[in-house]
């Protein structure tokens, strides 16, 4: 009788254990084929960096990577993110080629050639995902949000008074996009859009240390903050240029 109980109770265990590691199998299935996925995406080569911190998308790259990424269904959160990016994006772009045209500051056309490969990096989400894409046939200075049309004229406003103050604006901008980018991140599980926005937000790091740096050289004076705080605004100027692309904590050099 006590061998016939212990057998049912072990019977049981045995059971048990099985049932536990089946839903834990199933539970990190996706992890693990993702991580295999990503083993096969390099993350280094999906922007390129040059020796003044001028970050440009790798169109080629970037889509080959995003093919071994899973596509997840979006949130409304996610879908209204990337339009808004999209246009954030552009922003950049066209403010700045408005203050190359104003100063002929070099700076700004460098930069605003790499802001056009940022948002054009966007509309490749906003294509995978078959979502409108906002900025569509607008020329510069066009935009579908009214905030970040109003945004637009208001740093024009400024930007154009004189060199000075084209450069504080150039480095509020890539303030204003690292700080929504930090945002947008938390806003979504899909790790293609992750990996976007996190090589966009490298890039704005990289144009805002450009930007001080001119400003320095030209005022000899430091440049204050507008929207980050000052920690953390000197943990980024504070570090040398960042090269190669980043990804899902993978491929920063």
């Amino acid at each position: 009788m006590n061998n016939k109980k212990n057998f049912i109770i072990l019977l049981s265990l045995i059971i048990v254990a099985v049932i536990v590691l089946f839903f834990y199998f199933l539970m990190n299935k996706k992890d693990k084929v993702a991580e295999k996925n990503y083993d096969n995406v390099n993350f280094s080569e999906l922007v390129a960096v040059d020796e003044k911190g001028n970050t440009n998308f790798n169109p080629k790259n970037l889509s080959d990577s995003l093919v071994l990424i899973d596509k997840s269904d979006l949130s409304d959160l996610e879908k209204a993110g990337l339009v808004y990016m999209r246009e954030e994006e552009k922003l950049a772009h066209d403010v700045y080629v408005v203050l190359f045209g104003k100063f002929g500051q070099t700076s700004f056309d460098n930069i605003s050639k790499s802001e056009q490969t940022h948002t054009e990096a966007v509309k490749s989400l906003l294509e995978r995902y078959n979502l409108e894409d906002p900025s569509l046939n607008k020329v510069v200075g066009d935009f579908e949000n009214a905030d970040l049309k109003a945004l637009y004229i208001e740093l024009l406003n400024k930007g154009t008074k004189t060199i000075k103050d084209s450069l504080e604006v150039g480095a509020a901008i890539e303030e204003i996009d690292i700080l929504d980018l930090q945002e947008r991140i938390t806003q979504t599980d899909n790790d293609d859009i992750k990996v976007v926005y996190e090589n966009l937000m490298l890039g704005s790091r990289n144009h805002l240390r450009s930007f001080t740096k001119n400003f320095k050289n030209l005022t000899g004076q430091d440049y204050i903050p507008k929207y980050l705080s000052q920690e953390e605004y000197n943990s980024i100027v504070g570090e040398n240029i960042e090269r190669g692309g980043v990804g899902l904590g993978k491929g920063k050099k």
